[in-house]
């Protein structure tokens, strides 16, 4: 399989018979399937797990690329 794991794995995967797949392998499925973000997503929500990248809370944005977004809209 394109996604690097076995049929019989998927299979089991997408029986609910196999519950602890990694986001590795979920990452590497939602290639294989070519699934959007949403829906990778959705996939880990399932596997109760988190993706690897987040939005993050923006504390590690450069100041100078912040500024325009804090001007008022007049200024701009």
């Amino acid at each position: 399989m394109a996604a690097g794991v076995s049929v019989d794995y998927y299979a089991r995967l997408e029986q609910g018979r196999e519950r602890n797949p990694s986001g590795q392998v979920i990452d590497a499925i939602g290639w294989a399937l070519r699934l959007g973000p949403d829906e990778v997503w959705h996939a880990y929500r399932l596997a109760n797990l988190l993706p690897r990248v987040s939005a993050g809370s923006g504390a590690d944005v450069d100041p100078a690329l912040s500024r325009p977004l804090q001007r008022p809209a007049e200024e701009c």
